[in-house]
């Protein structure tokens, strides 16, 4: 898989299509799904904290937000994001554990994937 930077660097070269911001804290995880969006020429902005996130979803023209945070720190990422006027109405898409789908919907969530969640399902849920 090519390295993150590349990502960013498509992310800036792309058109003004779908452009997703994606939240992992994993490097490996953030790669792959990253390079599932590429594949799809979907625009990826990679971000491996939430506080990364959050400048990221400010400085950028996003338009729908992939968090793989895990339990309570992707939960209060979706309300953080919520919270600002600017973004409140963003797709987000949390991939979390099954038992906590009830809270990540309540905290904001548009969807909640089970993990592991299949790339394709993620893919296929910013479109």
């Amino acid at each position: 898989m090519p390295p993150l930077e590349l990502y960013s660097f498509a992310y800036q070269a792309m058109p003004q299509s779908l452009r997703v911001l994606l939240v992992d804290e994993d490097a490996h995880s953030r790669s792959a799904i990253a390079y599932g969006f590429a594949r799809e020429k979907v625009a990826v902005l990679p971000a491996a904290s939430a506080d990364e996130g959050a400048q990221l979803l400010v400085d950028q023209s996003i338009q729908t937000v992939v968090v793989n945070l895990p339990g309570e720190p992707g939960r209060a990422f979706v309300r953080r994001i919520r919270s600002r006027a600017l973004v409140s109405t963003v797709p987000i898409i949390l991939v979390t554990d099954r038992a906590e789908r009830a809270a990540g919907h309540a905290a904001g969530a548009t969807d909640v994937l089970d993990r592991p969640a299949f790339l394709r399902d993620i893919v296929t849920l910013t479109r």
